[in-house]
């Protein structure tokens, strides 16, 4: 080291500096791509799962249940309610297939089971 000339050394200081400060930068830029992979992973698999779970059993609720309820009183004719549980029979069998496709933890995978036999 001490035949070298001091610029040398300022040169070699400066280069492991770069060096370290890229490495330091690749290190944080593969982390965010995994925090952004693990957020994307938690948004798909849970909060779109709910929302369509959300969907499903408004759709029992309001297209299904007040249907039926509406024919029976009259305020709807028995054609337009079969109509409004068959397209949402059509919605919910989509959402409930796409939900039946995300990642679930043991306990929700047994209750999905459990509600395929029925």
């Amino acid at each position: 080291m001490q035949k070298f000339t001091i610029r040398t050394r300022l040169l070699m200081l400066v280069g492991a500096m770069f060096t370290g400060f890229i490495t330091i930068e690749l290190m944080g830029f593969s982390a965010l791509e995994r925090g952004v992979a693990s957020l994307n992973t938690v948004y798909l698999d849970r909060v779109v799962s709910l929302r369509d779970l959300k969907t499903i059993a408004d759709l029992y609720a309001v297209k299904i249940v007040d249907s039926s309820h509406k024919a029976r009183s009259g305020r709807m004719t028995y054609a337009q309610a079969e109509q409004e549980v068959k397209d949402a029979g059509r919605q919910i069998d989509m959402l409930w297939h796409s939900y039946q496709k995300t990642k679930k933890i043991d306990e929700e995978q047994r209750s999905v089971d459990a509600l395929a036999k029925l």
